[in-house]
């Protein structure tokens, strides 16, 4: 399942950015960060299903399409019959999927089984209906107009992912996507848009209670259902029939859910249809102080300024101290933002919000340095530069006789690996403690000792491996298959930096924020998008779950905990090579790039307005 094309086909999905939820449309949402590739493995995930990573709305029953790795989605609205009669259902994914379908309007009354699911990931190009058996449902009579709440569950591993959902409807051959003609956000004949916003916390206890008309039903009276019993059914009625869409519940207790539905019954025509109304709750605001926002983990460089900031609401007068974790003693600020400005060491800091009636603790969080974390000089040993990092241990004939490994690199020693024949030589230093998509940023110099055809195919020259051979699980400079190349590698892509041609090379690749970029010789080379999912295991000279060797030089290897910047690179190659000039970026007078801004840039201009006379520059290239 190992992805080809990383494309959101947005267009052909009729995804939507920011839209009003309504008919023509459902919700799309996702939970990113979950391992395996069974529905089991979302519905089990604490963050299901009341804390989605994000969500969007689509316009028919499909989903992103090779997307992302290793999350899990939900598919879900009503969906409103055209005809009355048998439909048929089906589901396409990869990986797993579930369908359900409700037997009339409402959540709660879901199937407890799936009426069509995909256990395993559909091979065809999607959509395709008929891979497994399981692919579609029994004949399932509905009636037309009428809403139907559906949902449909999938579970994304590794590599291709998509979701779509189709329907064969009665007296129809054809399978077809389930289309904005026949889905909606909201049921068509239920109130709407809660106000309070459904869970809302730190609610006033002098709130009202209001809502939307329904789109589909005129004339609309309504039962309002209110109290602190989460049971639907046992709630008391509030009010009604009434024609207004606010109701006043009085004057609450405070740091209590309560619950309330509207009934919407249709006065029209003496029909006295009631579509009963959808479950909705809030929370007052308690005595002590509410955390509406948790402050956040803070990562910068020695010198900056740190800066952490809660926000709290509290029903009468409160005040916030801050503490560094080490010394709870020491108030260190009482406003709602703490600034601490030339930072130089690391720690943990908590908030504590109290009132006359109590106090509210919040999330410890961490002041993190941006900062070498991982050295190895690689001069006669393989021990960290003042325990910057793990020390390492040689494996193969040379943990024998280490000395003999070493020789003249690029900055002091270097250490030589399987040189003239492969002697199962390589380093382990292990855990450094970055995993996952932490940032980062790892370098070396390197320099084969044979012609790259005689060194296997997708060595580790240096960096984080795994013992499994999962897609994301490593972060290593690699030989390139069987091209004669460098290249930056996560397990199922990679990216090419530099010919293996027999000479010292500086190779540096950072990740951050879904982006990894390399640079080789001190200079750009490229960026792109990309997941990670790294264990902490860094090794030099092999990969933690294959044998292939490299066989040459590796020198100064190095990680960071952030991304270095062009410049950054720029400076650890002159460092090394002082004789060298790197231009990490342009000016935007440098318009002959040719890292000056001097006369022949004004020669450039004047060339470029001589020829059309107009400014700015830009109308003249127009």
């Amino acid at each position: 399942m190992r992805k080809v094309i990383l494309v959101i086909l947005m267009l052909c999905m009729g995804l939507t950015g920011v839209s009003v939820a309504g008919k023509g449309e459902m919700l799309y949402e996702y939970w990113e960060g979950i391992n395996g590739a069974t529905v089991a493995d979302l519905i089990n995930s604490p963050d299901f299903p009341d804390n989605p990573t994000g969500s969007l709305m689509v316009t028919s029953m499909a989903g992103p399409r090779d997307w992302k790795d290793y999350y899990g989605a939900r598919l879900s609205g009503y969906i409103i019959p055209p005809s009355t009669g048998n439909y048929t259902f089906y589901i396409c994914s990869d990986d797993a999927s579930e369908l359900y379908l409700s037997t009339d309007g409402y959540p709660e009354n879901l199937r407890p089984d799936p009426i069509c699911a995909v256990y395993g990931y559909v091979e065809a190009s999607p959509p395709f209906w008929t891979e497994d058996e399981e692919q579609d449902s029994s004949p399932i009579a509905l009636e037309a107009g009428k809403a139907y709440y559906i949902q449909a569950l999938m579970k994304e591993g590794g590599g291709s992912d998509n979701l779509y959902v189709g329907w064969k409807k009665p007296g129809s051959g054809d399978i077809e996507i389930i289309g904005s003609s026949y889905i909606s956000d909201i049921h068509p004949q239920a109130a709407t848009n809660p106000i309070p916003p459904d869970k809302e916390i730190a609610v006033a206890v002098d709130t009202m209670l209001s809502w939307d008309a329904p789109v589909d039903v005129n004339e609309p009276a309504y039962d309002v259902y209110f109290g602190a019993d989460p049971n639907m059914a046992n709630l008391p009625l509030l009010t009604g029939p009434i024609t207004e869409t606010s109701a006043d519940p009085g004057l609450l207790d405070k740091g209590v859910t309560y619950y309330w539905g509207v009934a919407v019954i249709e006065t029209e025509f003496d029909t006295g249809l009631v579509h009963k109304g959808t479950l909705w709750q809030f929370t007052t605001i308690p005595n002590t102080p509410i955390i509406i926002s948790q402050p956040q983990d803070v990562f910068v460089k020695a010198g900056e300024t740190a800066v952490f900031t809660i926000a709290a609401s509290s029903a009468t007068a409160m005040e916030l101290a801050w503490y560094e974790l080490s010394d709870p003693e020491t108030i260190l600020g009482t406003e709602d933002t703490l600034t601490l400005e030339n930072v130089q060491a690391e720690g943990e800091y908590f908030c504590v919000v109290s009132n006359e009636g109590g106090s509210t603790v919040s999330n410890t969080v961490n002041l993190t340095l941006k900062r070498l974390i991982a050295y190895w000089p690689l001069d006669g040993n393989v021990s960290a530069f003042e325990s910057l990092g793990p020390d390492g241990q040689i494996y193969g004939t040379g943990a024998g006789d280490p000395p003999s490994m070493f020789s003249e690199g690029m900055a002091g020693q270097a250490i030589g690996l399987n040189l003239d024949a492969e002697k199962g030589e390589y380093v382990v230093f292990g855990a450094v403690g970055i995993s996952g998509e932490m940032p980062r940023t790892i370098s070396c110099w390197a320099k084969n000792s044979v012609p790259a055809s005689q060194i296997t195919n997708w060595c580790t020259v240096f960096g984080f491996t795994s013992p499994n051979a999962t897609a994301e699980e490593s972060f290593d400079f690699n030989r390139q298959g069987d091209l004669s190349q460098y290249c930056i590698h996560r397990y199922g892509a990679e990216w090419s930096m530099h010919e293996i041609d027999g000479e010292w090379h500086f190779l540096v690749a950072t990740f951050e924020n879904d982006t990894v970029s390399w640079y080789t010789d001190g200079e750009f080379g490229g960026s792109a998008t990309t997941n990670l999912q790294t264990q902490d295991l860094v090794h030099l000279g092999k990969r933690a779950h294959s044998d292939p060797l490299w066989r040459g030089w590796v020198d100064d290897a190095r990680i960071y905990n952030y991304a270095l910047d062009a410049f950054e690179v720029a400076q650890l190659y002159i460092d090394v090579v002082p004789d060298a000039v790197i231009c990490p970026e342009f000016d935007a007078a440098d318009f002959n790039q040719d890292c000056k801004v001097n006369l022949l840039d004004f020669a450039e201009l004047a060339k470029v307005w001589m020829n059309c006379g107009r400014v700015p520059v830009s109308e003249c290239l127009n």
